[in-house]
């Protein structure tokens, strides 16, 4: 088992909010008619840590600090590790919930679990909203949020406005920042989700099926997940490279599963206002 530790400074770490994510074998399920972007609207966020393969918990550190303001001539980004919640699993949160029961979770367990990451999700945006800072200079980037430049950016914020009347706590919280003059853009290839998407399926069509070869094909399939990340985390990072000015403030909600550090410019300031997630063994 791992652990995810968030950690500002020498600071102790005082408040645990844990999210499992086991072994899973998921129920197949129907993307519709518009599979090619169901990834956006059937709970493509949050699909890849439920399948990461591992058993994680994730701490928060309990005094995060109100990020710096940066200086006229320098690009910030403030980076905000997430987990997220079941409504962005969107139609997967019924097979997900139907696998952890067949590995023995009960009820009260799931339903700890799903309080658990609500808890998270109230403690962040408690802090955030007490951030002494002009939230309309802000520039929001989102995980599985596409950016196609032949559509308008109308189409982003549907999809940010739809799943936040879906309860996902992720984007009620952009829709608040929104509200307040930030402007989300879009920050996803649309086709690396599709490719994603499908990989998904293939890992929970082999995890199904009763070959001898299991295994080797899991591994394979993870390796290629684990490729499709980095290209997806490289994608991320060119993005906020064009669309972030000097003088201008950007913030990335992101899957703990992403690391998009190594791809970004020198020239760009990275903060974490909640500290940075890494991976220790316990």
């Amino acid at each position: 088992m791992k652990t995810l530790g968030f950690q500002v400074g020498s600071k102790q770490v005082s408040k645990r909010l844990s999210y499992a994510f086991q072994d899973a074998a998921l129920q197949p399920f129907n993307a519709g008619t518009n599979s090619r972007l169901g990834c956006l609207r059937i709970g493509y966020n949050g699909a890849l840590e439920q399948l990461a393969g591992r058993e994680s918990r994730l701490e928060m550190a309990s005094s995060p600090y109100t990020p710096t303001l940066p200086k006229s001539d320098t690009r910030n980004l403030l980076v905000v590790p997430i987990v997220h919640t079941s409504a962005d699993l969107g139609q997967l949160h019924d097979c997900v919930t139907r696998v952890k029961r067949q590995q023995g979770a009960t009820k009260a367990t799931l339903k700890k679990s799903e309080k658990e990451v609500e808890a998270f999700w109230s403690t962040l945006q408690e802090a955030i909203v007490a951030w002494e800072i002009d939230f309309s200079k802000l520039i929001v980037f989102q995980d599985a949020l596409p950016w196609d430049p032949t559509r308008s950016p109308a189409l982003e914020h549907r999809v940010v406005s739809d799943l936040a009347q879906k309860n996902s706590r992720n984007h009620q919280l952009l829709m608040w920042l929104m509200d307040r003059g930030a402007k989300v853009v879009g920050t996803e290839d649309p086709q690396l989700l599709v490719e994603d998407y499908n990989l998904i399926k293939k890992l929970i069509e082999t995890q199904l099926s009763d070959t001898s070869e299991v295994e080797n094909i899991l591994d394979s399939l993870k390796a290629q997940q684990q490729s499709l990340l980095r290209k997806r985390d490289e994608y991320i990072a060119s993005r906020i490279g064009a669309v972030l000015n000097k003088g201008e403030v950007g913030i990335i909600f992101l899957g703990m599963l992403h690391r998009i550090e190594s791809y970004l410019s020198l020239e760009i300031h990275v903060q974490y206002p909640f500290g940075k997630p890494s991976f220790t063994n316990f």
